[in-house]
C-alpha cells in the first residue's frame, strides 16, 4: 500500500500510511465499545484502547526515523513486520469483542442480527486482504494474491456500515449523510454555472481533465458553504435577523408560561400581555363564542364591546381588527383577535407567521384547559346536588378534600401577599417618608410626594382587606359574628347597596366548630359577592340565630332576581365563564354540614335563601 510513496521518496507518506493502516481497526474497535456501553449492554474496559493508542503512537515515532541515514534502510526493513502483526491483533480484538457482545444479547434478535451483520463484513472485508496479502508477506515476504486486488474488498466495510445507517439500525447518523448528500445536491446547479462560465471564458486554454478538477473544487467549496449556512445563520441570527430572533425568544417564553395556564383568566396575564406587547401592537383579545353568548379576556386598548359585535354566528366579520381561529368545536369556537400595530403599520409575514405559532400553541392549551374547567363544574355541580347521606364515603371524603385544598391555597396566597408585597410597602413608606421631610410643605413635591404616600396607603388597606378576605384569621379571636360585622362593614362602605346584619343567640352560635364557622363565613361571603354583581339590590339584609340546636341563616335582597330554569341551564353551558359556580360552591358547603339550603327567586322579585345547619352534628368525613 505504501510502494507508491516508496517509489516517490514520500516519507511522510509511508508512515501516514503505515499508522492508519494500524488505526483504521483500533478506532473501529473504540466505536464497538463505546456503541455497546451506551446501550447497557456490555461494559468493556478501555484498558486495552489505551494500549494499542500508545503502541500506535510510538510506531508512529520510530518511523520518523526514516529521516535518519545511518537507520533508516533498518526500520524502513523491519516496518512491515511490525505494521502487519498490529494490525492482524487489532482485527482480531474486533472479532474477540463482538463474540463477547454475541454472548450477552442472546434473547436481543435486533441485536443478534446487527453483531451478524458487522462480523460477515469484517470477515469478507479483511479476510481476503489479511490472508492473501498480508500473513504470505510477513513470513515469506511475497504476496499470493497482490494486495492492490485484495484491498478492494475492504470497500464492503464501509458500505455494510452505510446501509446500517441508512436502514437507521446504527446510531442517527444518516440524519447528517442525508444532509451532506441534500446540500451536493443543491450545490451542483451553482457549480455546473459556475464551472460552465469558467469553461467559455477560458475555453481555448483549459482542458477537459482541468474542467472535471475545477468542478470537483467548486463543487465542494459550495457543498461546505451550505452546510454550514445553518450553523452560521443560527449562531449570528441575532445580529442578522434581530425581529425574527426576537420573535422566537418570546415564543419560547410563551410556550413556557403557557404549561402554567390553568384556568381562563390566567391568559390575559400570562399570555396575552405577552403577545400585545412583543407585536407592539395596540390591544389584543380572546374570544370564546359559545352557544348562550360570547366571552372577551382583553389586554391593552382594545374594545371588548366592538370585539363582541363583530362576532356575527361565531365568525368575525370586519375590518377593524385581524382574527385568527384557534379551536373549532360543538360547545364552543375561539379565536385570537389582534388590533394594528403602534407604528399605524400592518403586521408584516414574520409577525403573521408567528402568531400562526402561537394559536397552535393555544389550541391544545386552551383545549386542555376548557376540559379542567368543565370536570370542575361537573364537581362542583355534583357536590351541591348530593346530599351526604345519599352520597357515598368516598364521595363526601373528596367534598371535605376540596374544600380543604381551598381554604390551603387561600390561607398561602394571604401569606404571600403579606410578607412580600405588603412588607415592599412597608419599606418604600419608610424610604419615601425621610424624602418627603426634605421639602417645605407648601411646594409642588411636597404634596406630589404626600399624595403617593397617600395612595401607598390605600393600596395596603386594599391588601389588608384582601388578606383578611382569603384568610379570615379573626375567626378564632373576634368569633363567626365579630368576623361577619366586619366583612359587612367593609363590603358598606364599597357596595353600592345598605347591607343589615342581625345575630341572635350569639353565644350558642360561637360554639360551633372552627371549621362550621368557616364554611358559613365562606357562604356569606360568597352572597354579598354574588349581590354585588349580579343582584343591583339597593338593599340586603342577612340574618343569622340559632334555634332548637339549629344554625338558620337567612339572606334576602330587593334586587333584580332571576329565572332559577334559565341560571341552571347557563351554568351547564357556559363553561368558560363559570356561570353558576358560586351558587354551587354555597350549596356543596351547605350540604358538607349536612344542612338544607332553599332558594326563592325570580325575575324582579330579588333572592330570599334559607340555610339551615344542625347545631350538634358534626362534619361528617
Amino acid at each position: 500500500m505504501s510502494l507508491g510513496a516508496s517509489n516517490r521518496g514520500d516519507i511522510w507518506g509511508k508512515n501516514l500510511i503505515g499508522t492508519f493502516i494500524v488505526l483504521v481497526p483500533t478506532v473501529f474497535l473504540h466505536f464497538l465499545i463505546v456503541f455497546f456501553k451506551e446501550r447497557n449492554i456490555v461494559d468493556f474496559p478501555k484498558k486495552i484502547l489505551k494500549i494499542w493508542y500508545v503502541v500506535i503512537g510510538l510506531g508512529t515515532i520510530s518511523r520518523l526515523n526514516f529521516f535518519v541515514d545511518p537507520i533508516a534502510y533498518y526500520v524502513y526493513e523491519y516496518d512491515n513486520y511490525t505494521i502487519i502483526p498490529f494490525f492482524l491483533l487489532s482485527l482480531i480484538s474486533s472479532f474477540w469483542f463482538l463474540a463477547k457482545v454475541n454472548n450477552h444479547v442472546k434473547e436481543n434478535r435486533s441485536l443478534k442480527s446487527l453483531i451478524r451483520i458487522i462480523w460477515y463484513s469484517l470477515i469478507v472485508s479483511f479476510a481476503p486482504f489479511s490472508i492473501l496479502s498480508f500473513l504470505p508477506m510477513l513470513f515469506i515476504q511475497r504476496e499470493f494474491v497482490h494486495s492492490f486486488y485484495t484491498s478492494w474488498f475492504v470497500l464492503l466495510f464501509p458500505c455494510s456500515f452505510a446501509y446500517l445507517i441508512l436502514s437507521k439500525k446504527l446510531y442517527d447518523i444518516d440524519l447528517y449523510l442525508r444532509r451532506i448528500l441534500f446540500t451536493i445536491l443543491i450545490s451542483l446547479i451553482p457549480t455546473g454555472i459556475t464551472v460552465f462560465l469558467v469553461s467559455i471564458l477560458y475555453r481555448q486554454n483549459i482542458t477537459w481533465l482541468e474542467i472535471s478538477y475545477t468542478f470537483i473544487v467548486v463543487l465542494v467549496i459550495f457543498s461546505v458553504f451550505a452546510y454550514s449556512m445553518e450553523y452560521f445563520t443560527t449562531k449570528f441570527e441575532k445580529f442578522m435577523f434581530p425581529r425574527k430572533y426576537f420573535l422566537q425568544q418570546s415564543l419560547k417564553k410563551i410556550s413556557r408560561a403557557l404549561g402554567s395556564v390553568t384556568n381562563f383568566n390566567a391568559l390575559k396575564e400570562i399570555i396575552l400581555n405577552d403577545i400585545v406587547n412583543t407585536l407592539e401592537i395596540h390591544g389584543g383579545a380572546i374570544v370564546f363564542v359559545e352557544k348562550d353568548g360570547i366571552q372577551v379576556i382583553t389586554a391593552g386598548d382594545i374594545d371588548e364591546e366592538d370585539v363582541k359585535t363583530s362576532m356575527e354566528n361565531g365568525v368575525y366579520k370586519g375590518d377593524k381588527y385581524t382574527a385568527f381561529e384557534i379551536n373549532r368545536h360543538e360547545e364552543y369556537r375561539s379565536f385570537l383577535v389582534v388590533t394594528g400595530k403602534k407604528s399605524n403599520t400592518h403586521l408584516g409575514q414574520e409577525d403573521q407567521h408567528w402568531i400562526n405559532l402561537i394559536v397552535t400553541y393555544l389550541s391544545a392549551s386552551l383545549e386542555n384547559v376548557y376540559l379542567i374547567r368543565k370536570l370542575t363544574l361537573k364537581m362542583y355541580e355534583l357536590m351541591a346536588n348530593i346530599p351526604n347521606e345519599e352520597a357515598t364515603p368516598e364521595f363526601v371524603w373528596l367534598r371535605k378534600t376540596m374544600y380543604d385544598i381551598q381554604e390551603k391555597e387561600r390561607i398561602r396566597i394571604a401569606m404571600d401577599l403579606h410578607d412580600t408585597t405588603m412588607q415592599d410597602l412597608f419599606l418604600l413608606k419608610r424610604r419615601l417618608y425621610p424624602i418627603l421631610q426634605r421639602f417645605p410643605k407648601m411646594t409642588d413635591e411636597y404634596g406630589q410626594l404626600s399624595g403617593i404616600l397617600t395612595h401607598i396607603d390605600l393600596i395596603n388597606e386594599n391588601l389588608r382587606q384582601s388578606c383578611f378576605e382569603l384568610n379570615p384569621y379573626v375567626l378564632q379571636k373576634t368569633g363567626l359574628v365579630g368576623s361577619i360585622r366586619k366583612l359587612v362593614d367593609v363590603e358598606s362602605s364599597y357596595s353600592e347597596f345598605q347591607v343589615r346584619f342581625i345575630a341572635d343567640c350569639t353565644a350558642q352560635i360561637e360554639l360551633l366548630e372552627v371549621e362550621r364557622k368557616k364554611h358559613l363565613f365562606r357562604v356569606i361571603q360568597e352572597l354579598l359577592n354574588n349581590a354585588k354583581k349580579h343582584s343591583h339590590a339597593e338593599h340586603v339584609t342577612i340574618r343569622l340565630v340559632e334555634e332548637n340546636s339549629i344554625i338558620s341563616l337567612f339572606y334576602e335582597d330587593d334586587g333584580v332576581g332571576f329565572d332559577p330554569q334559565l341560571k341552571e341551564t347557563n351554568r351547564k353551558n357556559r363553561i368558560i365563564s363559570g356561570a353558576g359556580i358560586g351558587l354551587d360552591q354555597m350549596q356543596g358547603r351547605v350540604l358538607l354540614m349536612n344542612g338544607e339550603f332553599h332558594m326563592d327567586t325570580g325575575r324582579g322579585k330579588g333572592v330570599q335563601i334559607e340555610i339551615r345547619i344542625p347545631f350538634l352534628e358534626g362534619i361528617s368525613a
